[in-house]
């Protein structure tokens, strides 16, 4: 029954804005990945990446 209930009145609102969220936070994080790889693609420059070595 309460599973019914909560259905009808949320529909497909709530998870298309979490699915909508989720990709859209992805998104930046491959983008400043990409972003970073392009940089130096060697990784010839022993730099450290948000405080940690480089792979």
């Amino acid at each position: 029954m309460g599973v019914q209930s909560t259905a009808e009145r949320n529909g497909w609102r709530p998870f298309l804005l979490t699915m909508g969220a989720l990709v859209g936070v992805l998104a930046v994080v491959f983008a400043a990945l990409w972003h970073f790889h392009h940089l130096n693609p060697a990784y010839t420059d022993p730099v450290y990446w948000l405080g940690f070595p480089r792979a």
